[in-house]
């Protein structure tokens, strides 16, 4: 089963980089704003990378901790593949399905916006929350 997941991770990872990739590269020409940024842009770049990683590693540790209390209970082989096609599922959706750039406004706060965004952090987040619950049960299994 791992090495079918693996192959999942590399098709996602190919269809990334080739149908998502090509759409942000004119993106990069804003660079020098990046590197020399304003105040009041620094704090929302800095203020977003924090966001985000508060995000995951609350996800992580609690799929951590669910999977070491639920290690007590013998979870069918089923029941894990299940939770590693949802994970696969739910992030694939979260990246192909996130609108971006025809609902986007130049302040960022419509509704459609603000659904978008919400939408993809959670697919997200149960995605990953489903993949290293698998992962760290079948680590504690042994």
């Amino acid at each position: 089963m791992s090495k079918l997941f693996m192959c999942l991770a590399l098709f996602y990872l190919l269809f990334i980089c080739l149908f998502r990739l090509p759409k942000h590269i004119h993106n990069f020409s804003h660079l020098k704003e990046l590197i020399y940024p304003n105040s009041e842009s620094f704090k929302k770049l800095s203020n977003s990378i924090y966001q985000g990683f508060m995000t995951v590693l609350i996800t992580l540790g609690s799929a951590l901790a669910a999977a070491y209390l639920l290690v007590v209970f013998d979870i069918p082989s089923y029941v894990l593949t299940t939770m590693q096609i949802i994970s696969a599922f739910s992030i694939l959706w979260a990246i192909v399905g996130k609108l971006g750039y025809p609902i986007q406004t130049i302040g960022g706060t419509t509704l459609p916006e603000a659904i978008d965004n919400f939408w993809f952090i959670f697919l997200n987040v149960i995605g990953i929350f489903c993949l290293f619950f698998t992962q760290f049960y079948s680590l504690f299994k042994i």
